[in-house]
């Protein structure tokens, strides 16, 4: 993904305002934290997620032997989304917050906001797909991350289970992603495919520890 001042530019910073407003929602309606420690939260989520994308994606720049054009900036979606959550788990920790329940949360921003960058790509060009996908293939990317919004939707009942919500979209998303990534032009979907498969296992590592630490719904009491 490539920003550019404009028109991409537009669609990035309607992504963070969309990660901010779904998170601050759904960690309200949770009642997971309010006040100054709500918006310290959600800042250096905002925060961790702007460094992980333009980090990840000068790695993937430098390693393809592409320079950063002028009023261009490489960045990458899988950086932004894991640097979103891990500086909400590490702000989690520094306010006292249940981690797992403060990701759960930030997933539904990290999705919806995800969703809205892709626009980004119809304008800049970049991350196309092959024919047929054509300029389709940011679009598909878009529907897997709202895919993953719809699959929380459903999973009510697991929702006291913390960090079922994050391993859904770590292992699910993911799945989807690597089977798009197919579908991207020759040579332009190595990067991703690894990506996904990291995040894939993340999320089967994580789904391990939270069956056995809570082997069924979480009460109250032991969700922090």
């Amino acid at each position: 993904m490539n920003l550019r001042l404009y028109p991409g530019m537009v669609f990035v910073l309607l992504a963070g305002l969309f990660f901010l407003a779904v998170s601050r929602r759904v960690t309200l309606a949770r009642d997971i934290a309010r006040g100054n420690r709500l918006r310290a939260l959600l800042a250096l989520s905002a925060a961790g997620g702007i460094a992980g994308a333009i980090l990840a994606g000068r790695l993937v720049a430098s390693k393809a032997g592409s320079p950063t054009v002028a009023f261009s900036l490489p960045l990458v979606s899988f950086g932004g989304y894991w640097g979103a959550l891990g500086a909400g788990a590490l702000a989690a920790i520094v306010l006292r917050l249940p981690v797992l329940r403060v990701l759960d949360a930030l997933t539904w921003g990290v999705a919806a906001g995800g969703a809205v960058a892709r626009l980004n790509c119809l304008f800049t060009g970049c991350c196309l797909g092959a024919w047929p996908w054509g300029r389709a293939w940011p679009l598909l990317d878009a529907a897997a991350l709202l895919a993953v919004i719809g699959l929380n939707a459903w999973r009510v009942a697991e929702r006291r289970r913390p960090g079922i919500e994050l391993c859904t979209f770590l292992s699910g998303y993911a799945v989807l992603r690597a089977i798009l990534e197919r579908m991207r032009a020759p040579g332009v979907g190595g990067a991703g495919l690894a990506f996904a498969a990291g995040q894939l296992l993340l999320g089967i590592v994580l789904m391990g520890f939270i069956t056995r630490r809570y082997p069924r719904p979480a009460t109250p009491e032991n969700d922090a």
